[in-house]
């Protein structure tokens, strides 16, 4: 099958796309879903499902708004890209937040802290893991494969992106929680 995205630089085929022709989005879904759900993991999404929801989330975007889409602006791919990286990192936030409120309330209730061998290493703990939760998904998924000691190439592959995009995440990644913790400790 050839690549699609290269069709996308014909006018015809966008032409298709914004009718709109449901054949040219099933083409542009089988071919290309893949790589969009690689675009979305990208952005530090690990949880299959709420990789699949801003996928179809930007996919629903991207039907409803085709007719916006300027050749003259940028190419179909990039714009797709854009699309599903922001529903991604939407989702993201979201589920960061909900952790973070988890974490909150465990911290705030003393009744549900599980009793500690010793006290000052306890909240150190409690206090680590808050802010390592404070940090954006793609730079918690950095220091876990860090941690983990997973090879740069190996992560790579694994998330469909550069072995320099992955150095250059997870030196940003220790950059942000070095500053959580200078922060974290004032």
């Amino acid at each position: 099958m050839t690549d699609l995205w290269d069709t996308f630089d014909e006018p015809g085929f966008v032409e298709r796309l914004k009718k709109p022709d449901d054949e040219a989005w099933r083409e542009l879904v089988e071919a290309k879903l893949p790589e969009l759900k690689r675009a979305a993991r990208s952005t530090g999404l690990r949880d299959p499902s709420l990789i699949e929801n801003s996928v179809s989330e930007g996919l629903r975007k991207a039907f409803k708004s085709i007719k916006n889409y300027d050749a003259g602006k940028g190419s179909l791919r990039g714009w797709f890209h854009t699309i599903i990286n922001n529903e991604a990192r939407d989702e993201a936030r979201q589920e960061s937040r909900q952790r973070g409120g988890a974490v909150s309330g465990i911290i705030s209730d003393e009744r549900q802290r599980p009793e500690p061998a010793s006290k000052p290493d306890f909240a150190r703990q409690v206090e680590l893991r808050g802010l390592f939760d404070l940090l954006k998904p793609v730079d918690q998924q950095r220091l876990t494969d860090v941690v983990e000691e997973i090879p740069d190439g190996e992560a790579a592959e694994r998330d469909g992106i550069s072995i320099a995009t992955i150095r250059k995440q997870r030196s940003r990644a220790r950059t942000n929680y070095r500053e959580l913790l200078s922060s974290g400790s004032d």
